[in-house]
């Protein structure tokens, strides 16, 4: 799995210049001002369309838990 920072985020969706790109611009900038706010993001549940066999499967992590008060601590 790959993750990105914050910074990285933002200076990854500003590099696309291409008018397409902007209702994604928008989803994102409303997903990071709600995990500022709430401490996380989570997706409504969607129905599954059954892969053909062979086909690649791909997963989402989806967290329910709020992140403590106190804040987060970096750890390495």
């Amino acid at each position: 799995m790959n993750l990105i920072g914050l910074q990285g985020l933002i200076l990854l969706v500003n590099a696309c210049t291409k008018p397409a790109c902007a209702p994604f611009k928008q989803w994102v900038a409303e997903v990071i001002e709600t995990v500022q706010r709430e401490g996380f993001y989570a997706l409504e549940e969607a129905e599954v369309q059954p892969a053909a066999p062979g086909a690649p499967v791909a997963y989402a992590y989806r967290s329910r838990s709020r992140r403590p008060s106190s804040g987060w601590r970096r750890t390495t």
